[in-house]
């Protein structure tokens, strides 16, 4: 496989976009496109087997299934997601969800779920860093980091 770089992927969609009647990125424009050229960067981010890509459309539709169930928590009142991926899991061939009952009940896998969430809650005011509305949200967000205390060195067993 060719490398690619940023730029060129970032062209080459440019291109497909501009294409565009109203000048927005379809993505089954991206695709077809990308079919059509097959010298170009874009082409060789895809799967073109189609025995493969279908397994991998499998696996990404099973983790959608697994991400819109919730149940009614009683304690705190609310609907929560079943299941949780913690990203040491994430780590490991095919990955892998643990439920949020069992990580909450241990510490250690709590503090990774409260590590993750954190990381994605950075993430999440980057992202939409454009628009003011929400930028007393971000700075709470800030400052409940900044308040927290650091938390402790293990001792490695």
């Amino acid at each position: 496989m060719a490398i690619t770089k940023k730029n060129d992927i970032l062209c080459e969609l440019e291109q497909v976009r501009q294409s565009n009647k109203r000048k927005i990125l379809v993505p089954s424009e991206v695709v077809e496109w990308a079919a059509e050229n097959p010298e170009t960067a874009l082409h060789a981010k895809f799967c073109w087997d189609d025995t493969k890509a279908a397994e991998e459309y499998r696996l990404w539709q099973a983790r959608e299934l697994i991400h819109i169930h919730v149940r009614f928590e009683p304690k705190i009142k609310k609907n929560v997601k079943i299941y949780v991926s913690l990203e040491k899991d994430r780590l490991n061939p095919g990955g892998g969800y643990r439920t949020l009952v069992s990580v909450m009940g241990n510490k250690r896998l709590r503090e990774q779920l409260l590590e993750q969430a954190k990381r994605e809650a950075l993430l999440y005011a980057e992202k939409y860093a454009a628009l003011e509305e929400l930028l007393p949200l971000f700075r709470t967000i800030k400052k409940v980091f900044r308040d927290e205390k650091p938390a402790k060195k293990r001792k490695a067993v």
